[in-house]
């Protein structure tokens, strides 16, 4: 257990997506979320950020819907590491990968305390509480307010083509687990092309983990 809670404390009922982590446009994080027995999962996703809102759309049938559906927060890890983004994306990690934490926040004018659970790996992490406000017959949508937020490490990383096409061809693989459509496998040849000639030993090593999972 990490008793740690010195981080930026934010409002939580204050609709507020103000981060010093969360940047505009779309964040792609992994989520870790957790049901009513504590068990925590773990799934990329793409936060929203745009006009002073953030929001988050989820597609049904996933752990990550159920236990933001159960518990309504989530914890959006910022990562460096292709292979964990790929592995995520198609299954399961192992509960040694996670770490049980705690957050104090103001919420109608009196101190909180919220558990939650976090990558260990994770070098920087924004914890939100999500409130759905639209739905489909495939999808949620959630206005996310920040709870809380801390920086872990201050690794520094240039940015590297590898490592995006990675992240670029697991969303495009997660689609084609699903439809097998020739677009979307052409958009992943062509990604993981960039991520053998741009990236190092880690993104080569996520691009054979992703072609294993669509083969």
């Amino acid at each position: 257990m990490n008793g740690d809670i010195n981080g930026i404390k934010k409002n939580g009922d204050s609709g507020s997506s103000d981060s010093s982590i969360i940047a505009g446009g779309i964040n792609e994080v992994i989520a870790v979320t957790f049901d009513g027995s504590g068990r925590a999962n773990a799934a990329p996703i793409g936060i929203i950020n745009r006009s002073g809102r953030s929001r988050l759309v989820l597609f049904r049938g996933t752990h990550t819907l159920e236990n933001i559906l159960e518990n309504g927060i989530f914890c959006a890890n910022i990562v460096h590491d292709p292979v964990l983004y790929v592995k995520t994306a198609f299954e399961d990690i192992g509960s040694e990968n996670f770490a049980e934490d705690f957050a104090e926040y103001i919420a109608d004018g009196e101190g909180c305390v919220q558990r939650f659970f976090r990558l260990k790996s994770a070098e920087s992490f924004v914890l939100f509480k999500a409130v759905k406000t639209g739905e489909s017959a495939e999808s949620c949508i959630f206005e996310l307010n920040i709870v809380y937020e801390k920086v872990l490490s201050a690794h520094v990383h240039p940015f590297n083509r590898g490592f995006a096409a990675i992240i670029d061809a697991t969303v495009h693989a997660t689609r084609y687990a699903i439809s097998r459509s020739e677009e979307l496998k052409e958009l992943i040849d062509y990604d993981i092309s960039i991520a053998r000639k741009c990236g190092g030993e880690r993104e080569n090593e996520a691009a054979d983990m992703l072609l294993e999972y669509i083969k």
